[in-house]
């Protein structure tokens, strides 16, 4: 009797516990959706350096759209490239689907996503030289 009692309750607990977790997610998702400029890098200045957040100064904007889609506009350029596609997995992480390219495969690659006060940082997935940019929504 005792085990049936402590099973309910183990159900009822991670039952809430996902519930809030994917209101947390629909959230992330809908105040992501739109446009994003790149304001600072998180970045070091040699192998196995330090890292600090540096402004950058260039025209580097990225997009979120509400049906999925991952695009991105490098400085220099006129209009946006569809990346791939984004997931959001948890409170603080994304998975994105990059494109291949010339008949190549698609990759997935899981990165930081980090939403706060209109500044999202967002992974790069690499260990060195950039690994997270902060952007600011338009």
């Amino acid at each position: 009797m005792q085990l049936i009692r402590l099973l309910l309750v183990f159900a009822v607990l991670t039952s809430g516990a996902c519930s809030k977790n994917s209101n947390i997610i629909k959230s992330a998702s809908t105040e992501a959706n739109g446009t994003w400029d790149l304001v600072e890098i998180n970045s070091n200045q040699m192998w196995g350096g330090p890292f600090s957040w540096k402004t950058i100064d260039e025209d580097v904007k990225v997009q979120f759209t509400a049906d999925g889609k991952y695009l991105r506009k490098d400085a220099g350029e006129s209009t946006f490239k569809l990346i791939g596609d984004y997931v959001l997995k948890n409170d603080d992480k994304v998975e994105l689907t990059i494109r291949g390219t010339d008949g190549a495969s698609d990759s997935i690659l899981t990165v930081d996503f980090i939403l706060h006060d209109g500044t999202l940082i967002l992974g790069t997935g690499r260990t060195e030289t950039t690994i997270q940019e902060k952007f600011v929504k338009e």
